[in-house]
């Protein structure tokens, strides 16, 4: 296997950008200094300053998404306003990662994602779930762990577009990394396979 991601240096950079973020919301003074001086040295910036100052406009992004993703009501997502406030907040966090990526940002995608599941909004969140799993691709190896939920609900999403061809590549992804190390009786896998062999069928 290898033990590697394809981008080492922006698996790097996701990870002090989470470490940052977790510290932020913990009070951790000590953690944030360390996660800005890391991110200093790995974005070649001047200063801890510059980097809290270049990440202002994406920091601020992150704790609204946060806010609307704590406030949603499954009853809200489901009017005409909310998916269009919903839609709205998936269109514009892409065009913000356009830029580059961050993993906090990502990660709100990847909520974002959850709703649009709970909303109906079936295109919205195969865009949030793409773009989101590409990054996981870069930030992580072949085969590991963190792969495996956003690829087999990017799976689910494509195949719940009708799109069975795309559906199996993901599924046969997603057994690529589960069948080395689950036992047969694992439930992800069983229900993994069972979508394999749905596809295979349409």
């Amino acid at each position: 296997l290898t033990p590697l991601p394809p981008d080492p240096q922006a698996a790097a950079r996701a990870y002090w950008e989470t470490s940052l973020f977790r510290a932020r919301n913990n009070r951790d003074s000590a953690r944030i200094a360390l996660a800005l001086a890391e991110l200093t040295r790995l974005t070649g910036l001047a200063s801890p300053d510059q980097v809290v100052a270049e990440r202002a406009e994406r920091d601020r992004w992150v704790q609204r998404l946060l806010g609307f993703v704590l406030a949603a009501k499954p009853t809200a997502l489901r009017t005409g306003a909310g998916r269009e406030e919903l839609a709205g907040l998936v269109v514009e966090t892409c065009t913000l990662l356009e830029a580059g990526d961050d993993a906090p940002l990502h990660q709100g995608l990847y909520e974002l994602a959850s709703l649009c599941n709970r909303a109906g909004e079936l295109r919205m969140e195969r865009r949030a779930l793409e773009r989101y799993f590409a990054f996981v691709r870069r930030i992580r190896p072949a085969h590991h762990p963190d792969r495996i939920l956003p690829l087999h609900n990017l799976a689910v999403t494509v195949g719940n577009c009708g799109e069975w061809e795309r559906n199996l590549e993901l599924n046969r992804e997603v057994l690529n990394i589960l069948e080395p190390t689950c036992a047969p009786s694992h439930e992800l896998l069983i229900k993994v396979r069972l979508n394999t062999a749905f596809a295979l069928v349409h």
